[in-house]
């Protein structure tokens, strides 16, 4: 899957997550604002609520139930009654129920007996499975009222007289009673009830009111309405437009957490990898870390963190390009390096050969001496053999050199091995003092070898065992091949060895046991050279020798 497919499901699936959330916080919300609303109602008119709402205000304890302090205050303004029953039908407890009700063996009878008053009753399920029962008398006072002074009214005059101990007990129930003739002019009043001014005759045509009740005189048409003030909660509205009000505080929240969230989801990959950027660009090569130094991308398992691994591609390009320019700039340390390395071997080495040619050209220069034919020619065979090693040393710094930078050109070819070894065989045989045996393999050895480079290789080590062992030594070189993968070459020779120092300096660049006067003793740079050019052909070397017991020099190369 590319990063752009990822990309893709990666936002979609963020806006999914976005959208869930936000409907599951609508939904939260709305279900808040029903019970908001439900309260209201039920702060209104208790007969709206359910059997929950009144297990958490009653508790029956010893088979005698408290009723809680704010559902008395309800019970009392909303003109009611209540009574609580254990799952025996027994009575545990009241507020505010008729004598009548509580003392009658037949409880339900006797409270649909109680004029002027609906009952409601609930089942409550408990804690212990025992189920207890609320039941409620809602009173209509109002109705009362209407009932006993329709009674007292002249309907013809259109009045009526109304004790003062009455009034009091009408003001104290909040009940109000109006008497107006059939247009509606209020004749006579009691109780507080506004408006106070006549009725319109659609206020007639709207009297039915569940806080009021209303009765007309067939004779006369004036008409009696009893009344009762409803609690002084706030309306409905007023829940609803809060809970709005919350909805969208919440939603505004959500959506600001989900923006930050998610921009930091996304957008904290994009500052590391600017910030990564903005440490190449300064030449340090690694990746961010933090204040502990630990890698702020990747886990300790070398896996990448859960917020990095939708640009995953862009930061294993990171990673790579890191390696690479620390590695640029290791190549080009290492130029330099070598270059220096190079600059000051060529003057150390340079310079004794280059004394004794000066001296001898200065020696055949001066006009004091009169030098033989044999004089001369010694001293011409001195200076060309301090130029010779002038040269090989100039052309062995060279090649060191383009081996540290990586420029020497490899061209590899099918090569006859046994071929290769026995010309150099020969050349030294006809040019030193040693005894120089080669064994080859029965059957063809081929080789993919750069022939220029590889015959290098073999005249150094064979150099290198004739150079620095007595004459006569003797000198095998041997080659078999492993299993046609392979090819295994030996050099042995039994002279003087080599003490533990020697050996552990052996592929050191300009390390030698005999002075740069000496013209045989080499320019130090044989096996530092012959070890590089063995690794270019994928090979190893190794070499075991101790003093007086002759060196083994084991090469081996990929066939």
């Amino acid at each position: 899957m590319n990063i752009h497919t990822r990309f893709l499901l990666h936002l979609l699936g963020r806006l999914i997550l976005t959208g869930f959330l936000l409907l599951l916080s609508i939904l939260i919300i709305f279900i808040f604002i029903a019970f908001l609303t439900m309260n209201s109602a039920i702060e209104k008119d208790l007969t709206t609520a359910e059997g929950l709402y009144f297990s958490d205000r009653f508790e029956i304890k010893d088979g005698n139930a408290t009723i809680d302090q704010h559902l008395q205050e309800l019970l009392q303004k909303q003109h009611s009654w209540l009574i609580i029953m254990d799952s025996k039908g027994d009575i545990a407890g009241s507020y505010g129920a008729p004598d009548s009700v509580l003392s009658s063996k037949h409880l339900l009878s006797a409270a649909n007996e109680v004029p002027f008053t609906d009952i409601h009753t609930w089942e409550i399920m408990n804690m212990d499975d025992e189920p207890s029962y609320a039941m409620l008398g809602k009173q209509h006072p109002e109705e009362q009222w209407l009932s006993k002074v329709k009674d007292e009214v002249d309907w013809r005059k259109g009045e009526w007289l109304l004790s003062t101990k009455d009034q009091r007990q009408l003001k104290k129930e909040g009940v109000w009673i109006q008497l107006t003739d059939p247009d509606g002019k209020v004749l006579q009043a009691y109780g507080d009830r506004p408006p106070s001014e006549d009725y319109t005759y659609q206020d007639l045509l709207q009297l039915d009111d569940p806080n009021q009740t209303v009765h007309q005189d067939l004779i006369s048409g004036n008409i009696l309405i009893s009344g009762v003030h409803p609690p002084a909660e706030a309306p409905i509205s007023v829940p609803i437009h809060n809970g709005w009000f919350i909805a969208l505080v919440v939603i505004a929240l959500l959506i600001l957490f989900s923006t930050f969230w998610y921009a930091r989801n996304l957008g904290t990959p994009l500052l590391i990898m600017v910030k990564w950027i903005k440490q190449l660009s300064d030449g340090q090569y690694s990746q961010p870390v933090n204040q502990v130094g630990e890698s702020t991308i990747y886990k300790r398992n070398g896996k990448l963190k859960r917020n990095y691994r939708l640009y995953k591609e862009l930061f294993s390009q990171l990673s790579k390009l890191t390696d690479t320019l620390k590695s640029n700039e290791r190549h080009e340390k290492k130029v330099v390096s070598s270059r220096e390395e190079w600059i000051s071997g060529l003057s150390h080495d340079l310079k004794t050969p280059l004394s004794s040619i000066t001296g001898y050209a200065q020696m055949l220069q001066s006009d004091q001496y009169e030098w033989t034919p044999e004089e001369i020619r010694d001293f011409a065979g001195t200076i060309v053999d301090k130029s010779a090693f002038m040269k090989d040393l100039l052309d062995d710094l060279t090649l060191v050199y383009q081996l540290n930078s990586q420029a020497l050109p490899i061209r590899k070819e099918r090569t006859d091995i046994n071929e290769a070894i026995r010309r150099s065989v020969i050349y030294f045989i006809n040019t030193a003092q040693a005894d120089i045996r080669f064994l080859p393999t029965e059957n063809p050895l081929l080789g993919m070898v750069d022939r220029k480079w590889f015959q290098r290789i073999l005249d150094n080590l064979l150099s290198n065992a004739i150079k620095h062992n007595r004459d006569g030594t003797a000198i095998t070189i041997s080659a078999d091949a492993i299993e046609n993968q392979l090819m295994v070459i030996k050099i042995e020779d039994d002279g003087e060895g080599m003490d533990a120092e020697t050996l552990s300096h052996l592929f050191q660049r300009f390390y030698r046991g005999t002075n740069t006067s000496d013209s045989g003793s080499g320019t130090g740079l044989g096996m530092a050279i012959t070890k590089q050019l063995i690794e270019l052909h994928n090979g190893s070397i190794n070499v075991q020798s101790a003093p007086d017991e002759g060196t083994r020099v084991r090469l081996i190369l990929p066939l």
